[in-house]
């Protein structure tokens, strides 16, 4: 029987953690793939300003 994916998302400086959990995924035979997070501490206001922004103007339709 074929278990489910698991998708797991770690910030690469992580690595401590990561490997403890893809060691416990591979032990009971869970197939994973990983994808890196990005540290939203390390982005600056006027990323996250011009991201916003960007965001709103392709259409989103929520209210600021």
């Amino acid at each position: 029987m074929k278990l489910m994916k698991a998708f797991v998302i770690s910030l690469k400086k992580d690595l401590e953690k990561r490997t403890a959990l893809l060691t416990q995924c591979q032990n009971i035979g869970l197939e994973t793939e990983v994808f890196y997070a990005v540290d939203g501490a390390t982005l600056s206001e006027e990323f996250i300003s011009r991201s916003v922004d960007n965001y709103f103007a392709m259409g989103a339709n929520y209210e600021r």
